[in-house]
C-alpha cells in the first residue's frame, strides 16, 4: 500500500483466496508509479458470494503496470483497475494476453479521470464459467472515465456459453459501458464476442446499478456472434433519474 514502483511479480501460483490474489494499491502514498510487471502467474479459485469479493489482480491509485500473460482460473473478477488520476511516470500500462475464466466479471476497468494516462487492454481471452450464486456476467465493464482520460480496448476475445443464463434482471454481456463521459469517445475495436444476451451493452444505469453521466462510445470492427437479445444494445434506462444520454 506504500506507493511502490519497479515491482516484478512473475511465475507464481496463487490459489484459494476470498479477497484478492495480487493487490497493488498505492494507498498511503498515491503518487503514480511505473516500471511494474505482473506476468506469467497462475491465479486460481479466487472469490466467494457471501460478501461478493474475489479479484485475481487488483491495481489501484495510479499503479501503472503491465499485466500480461497470466492465467486467472475460476475467479469472481479477473483484473480490476481503479482511481487513476495522475499521469503515468513511465512506460508500463497494459492488460494484455491474459486468459481469464471468470464467473462474474472478466476485466473491471474503472474510474479514470483528471490527468490519468491511457492504457491498452488487448488480446485477452475472457471466458464465462458457471458458479452457484452468481446473478449476472460481464466480460468487460468499462466505467467512470471522465475528462481527457481514455483507454485503448482492442482485439479481445469474449466467450459466453449458452449454459450461462440468469433470470431477469440478471443478464450476460460481452462489454458493458457505463458512466463514460470523456472528451473523446472511448473506442472498442476488433476481437469477438460470442454468445450472451448482449454483445455490447451501453447504458446509463445498469452497469453499476446507479445513475451515470452521459456516455459516448465507438464500437468498431467487433465481430459479435450469437447474441440472445441484441448484438449492440444502447439503453436509456427507465431507472435513470438524471437524464444522462447514451450514444
Amino acid at each position: 500500500y506504500a506507493g511502490v514502483g519497479n515491482i516484478v511479480i512473475e511465475n507464481n501460483i496463487l490459489k484459494h483466496a476470498t479477497y484478492t490474489g495480487i493487490e497493488m494499491y498505492n494507498y498511503t502514498n498515491p503518487a503514480a508509479t511505473a516500471g511494474n510487471y505482473i506476468r506469467y502467474n497462475l491465479l486460481q479459485n479466487i472469490g466467494e458470494t457471501t460478501y461478493n469479493w474475489g479479484i485475481g489482480i487488483l491495481v489501484y491509485n495510479n499503479f501503472y503496470a503491465d499485466i500480461t500473460n497470466n492465467v486467472l482460473d475460476n475467479v469472481r473478477t479477473g483484473v480490476q483497475t481503479g482511481n487513476y488520476y495522475s499521469a503515468n511516470p513511465g512506460t508500463t500500462g497494459s492488460i494484455s494476453n491474459n486468459t481469464i475464466n471468470a464467473w462474474r466479471l472478466g476485466i473491471f476497468h474503472n474510474l479514470w479521470y483528471g490527468s490519468a494516462s491511457p492504457i491498452t487492454v488487448s488480446n485477452n481471452t475472457i471466458n464465462a464459467i458457471a458458479h452457484t450464486g452468481a446473478t449476472k456476467w460481464n466480460g468487460m465493464l468499462i466505467s467512470s472515465f471522465g475528462g481527457a482520460a481514455n483507454t485503448d480496448v482492442k482485439d479481445n476475445f469474449i466467450n459466453i456459453p449458452d449454459s450461462i443464463t440468469f433470470a431477469a434482471p440478471g443478464y450476460t454481456a460481452g462489454y458493458n459501458v457505463w458512466n463514460d463521459n470523456t472528451t473523446l469517445p472511448l473506442v472498442i475495436s476488433g476481437g469477438t464476442v460470442t454468445g450472451g444476451d448482449y454483445g455490447v451493452f451501453v447504458n446509463n444505469y445498469e452497469g453499476y446499478t446507479s445513475n451515470a453521466n452521459p456516455t459516448f462510445v465507438t464500437i468498431d470492427k467487433v465481430t459479435i456472434l450469437g447474441s440472445n437479445i441484441a448484438g449492440v444494445y444502447v439503453k436509456d434506462s427507465p431507472s435513470n433519474t438524471n437524464g444522462a444520454t447514451v450514444y
